[in-house]
C-alpha cells in the first residue's frame, strides 16, 4: 500500500492527480480523489507498519513539527518500507545569491519569483538526513533536480542550471533536493 501525504488535490484541484493508494490532506479536495482521508500529518490515522511506500512531496517545509511528522510516517512504514520526500534546495545558486542581496525571495513552480510565505522551514541535505535519523529512518540518499516547469518558463535561466548540471554541480543547480529514506 502506498500513502500520500499531502496530496495537493486540495490546492490543485484536477491539476494533481492523486500518487496514493490513500491520499491524505488538510484540505478537503477540489474535485473527487480516490481513497481521500482528511486528516493531519502529525497525527495519521493508520496501523503500525501499514504502508510499504509514503509520499511526502513539498510538505516538510509547510509543517509545524517536521520530527513529528516523519516519526508518524516512519511508525506507519513496514520494516524495509521507503518514504520519498521532496522539497526546495537552500544551496541553490539563484537564492543563495538573492540571500546575499538581503532579499527573501523563492522560485514558484512556474519559474517566476514570488515571495513564499507559507514555507515554514528549509532543509539542507545535512539536516535532512540528521531529522530523518532522528525519526527511525536509515539508508537516507539525496538527488538534486532541475523542475521541467522551470525550464520551460525561464529557458535562460534553465539554460545556466543545466550546463553547471552537466559539470557537475548538481547540489547548486537542483531547484529541488529529492530525499529516500528507509524504515
Amino acid at each position: 500500500m502506498i500513502l500520500d501525504v499531502g496530496c495537493g488535490c486540495a490546492a490543485y484541484g484536477p491539476l494533481v492527480t492523486a500518487r496514493g493508494d490513500v491520499n491524505i490532506d488538510v484540505s478537503k479536495p477540489k474535485g473527487k480523489v480516490a481513497n481521500f482521508v482528511l486528516c493531519d500529518a502529525h497525527a495519521l490515522p493508520f496501523k503500525t507498519g501499514f504502508f510499504s511506500t509514503v509520499f511526502f512531496y513539498d510538505v516538510i517545509e509547510h509543517v509545524a513539527n517536521p520530527l513529528q511528522c516523519l516519526t508518524e510516517i516512519c511508525r506507519c512504514l513496514r520494516r524495509k518500507g521507503s518514504v520519498y520526500l521532496s522539497t526546495p534546495n537552500p544551496l541553490h545558486w539563484r537564492k543563495f545569491l538573492r540571500a546575499l542581496r538581503g532579499k527573501d525571495i523563492l522560485l514558484t513552480p512556474c519559474g517566476q519569483e514570488a515571495v513564499d510565505y507559507d514555507h515554514i522551514t528549509t532543509w539542507t541535505d545535512a539536516e535532512m538526513r540528521h531529522i530523518l535519523f532522528r525519526a527511525g529512518f536509515k539508508g537516507v540518499s539525496f538527488n538534486f533536480a532541475i523542475l521541467d516547469a522551470t525550464v520551460l518558463n525561464n529557458p535562460l535561466r534553465s539554460r545556466i542550471d543545466i550546463l553547471m548540471f552537466k559539470f557537475g554541480f548538481k547540489r547548486v543547480t537542483g531547484i529541488n533536493m529529492l530525499v529516500t529514506a528507509c524504515k
